[in-house]
């Protein structure tokens, strides 16, 4: 009888100890498959974060890429009585900003009106007279003073950008360019060229050819710097339609700075 009762006491023990172990594999199992659940969880969600990342980088790269295309107006020569503010009107209805290297001619009153308009005011030359400002670089850097001295009187700012007249490779200059242009940059002047003429610079019958000129010269996806004049009548009747043609084929319109990019014909260390 005793020995019975043992038995049944060890087969108990036996039974509990194979529930315990039962238990715990199972627990075990489920704490495995739970971890496994999470890894796998944690995995889509990272692949998906991924996903999204590269997803939000492609855009972000097609966005700045379709913001590349730009657009400078610049004019040079004015103001003129006659048609700068024909030209101002169609900047301001659309919405679009220009950069002026103004002269010595033209009442003030234009040249405050393109500043307030928010256009840029740059230095072309006081007397636009090639003979009085190639006499010499003291002769180039006395016209450039007059030009930086009434700019400032009308605007409040001195104005560091300049264009030089006939553009840096000009052959009007009798040679001088080499010695004008390192003192320019020495004294803190940014000198800004074209990469895209509107070909206005000579005589031209109607507006369709300073239009043609800008809009099968510019190049997508890069900076392009247009050279026109607001003294030109065709000019002024191109602009319109150059905008709108900029516009509907994903250009944007800009104004420089002195951060810009500038195009050099004669390139100094800035």
């Amino acid at each position: 009888m005793k020995k019975s009762r043992i038995l049944i006491g060890l087969i108990s023990i036996v039974i509990i100890l194979f529930g315990v172990v039962t238990f715990a594999s199972h627990a075990h199992s489920e704490k495995l498959s739970a971890e496994s659940s999470a890894r796998s969880k944690m995995s889509s969600k990272k692949i998906a974060s991924s996903r999204v990342s590269s997803s939000s980088s492609s855009a972000k790269v097609a966005s700045e890429k379709a913001n590349d295309s730009i657009i400078y107006l610049t004019f040079d020569d004015g103001p003129q009585e006659s048609t700068t503010p024909q030209l101002l009107k169609i900047l301001k209805k659309e919405q679009v900003h220009a950069t002026f290297f103004v002269t010595g001619h033209g009442p003030d009153s234009l040249i405050k009106q393109e500043y307030e308009q928010g256009n840029v005011i740059g230095l072309h030359t006081m007397t636009h007279d090639y003979a009085t400002v190639y006499a010499s670089p003291a002769a180039y850097f006395n016209d450039l003073q007059q030009i930086s001295d009434r700019v400032y009187r009308l605007t409040g700012e001195r104005s560091m950008m300049v264009r030089v007249p006939g553009g840096s490779a000009n052959q009007v200059s009798h040679g001088l360019m080499p010695q004008i242009l390192p003192q320019l940059v020495q004294k803190g002047y940014k000198y800004f060229d074209w990469n895209i003429s509107s070909g206005d610079g000579g005589y031209e019958a109607t507006a369709e050819e300073p239009y043609q000129h800008v809009t099968t010269t510019l190049v997508p996806h890069s900076k392009n710097v247009v050279l026109m004049h607001d003294t030109k009548q065709t000019s002024i009747d191109a602009v319109q339609r150059i905008i709108e043609f900029g516009k509907a084929n994903g250009y944007k319109f800009e104004t420089l700075n002195m951060n810009s990019w500038a195009p050099q014909q004669i390139s100094m260390p800035q």
